[in-house]
């Protein structure tokens, strides 16, 4: 069933990129002289990418960009937005196994499953941290206070120790190859 659902989303993803695709194929051909703006084919991808195109467009716009670049945009945010779907379907359908298996292993198996999803929620918000410094999100910015506040209790002794490299901040990265290290220890000593 699980592998079927990741089947069906993988397949999803690739036929509306294979669609962007052609759209922003369309338009670069169109726009290069290679294809008449007013053939057959130009005018049948127009019409049917219509429906999404207008709302990128009027996107691009308001952002300040050009709306020619539109289809370009589009299959931009269909390949990443892709790569985001089929990362998370995959994390739940994982996500599902270890409930199944962590219910039929009685209390070691819930505890396993604790330390196993604490360790991703804390993995994810060191690098959640980490890239928002990289990319010169500060610690006050809505979206990354969660993930300061969260980090804060390991990462200020560490920031004491290790100074920063130039501009970057490498103490959620040591924080992250420590925990993993102490997780994988604990996990295979206790949970054997």
């Amino acid at each position: 069933m699980a592998e079927l659902l990741l089947l069906i989303v993988r397949g999803a993803v690739a036929l509306s990129c294979g669609a962007f695709a052609i759209l922003a194929g369309t338009h670069w051909a169109v726009t290069r002289g290679h294809l008449s703006p007013f053939g057959a084919w130009a005018r049948t991808v127009r019409k049917l990418a219509q429906p999404i195109l207008a709302p990128t467009e009027r996107a691009v716009i308001a952002r300040g960009g050009d709306p020619r670049q539109a289809p370009w945009w589009l299959l931009g945010a269909g390949v990443l937005g892709g790569l985001v779907l089929i990362s998370v379907t995959q994390t739940l359908i994982g996500f599902a196994y270890q409930l199944d298996w962590a219910a039929r292993g009685g209390v070691k198996g819930v505890l396993h499953l604790i330390v196993v999803v604490s360790y991703n929620l804390l993995s994810f918000a060191l690098l959640a941290r980490a890239m928002g410094s990289w990319f010169g999100f500060g610690r006050w910015t809505p979206w990354m206070r969660p993930f300061h506040t969260a980090t804060d209790w390991m990462l200020r002794p560490l920031q004491k120790l290790i100074p920063p490299v130039g501009m970057f901040d490498i103490t959620p990265l040591v924080a992250l190859l420590f925990i993993s290290l102490v997780v994988r220890n604990l996990v295979a000593v206790i949970f054997r």
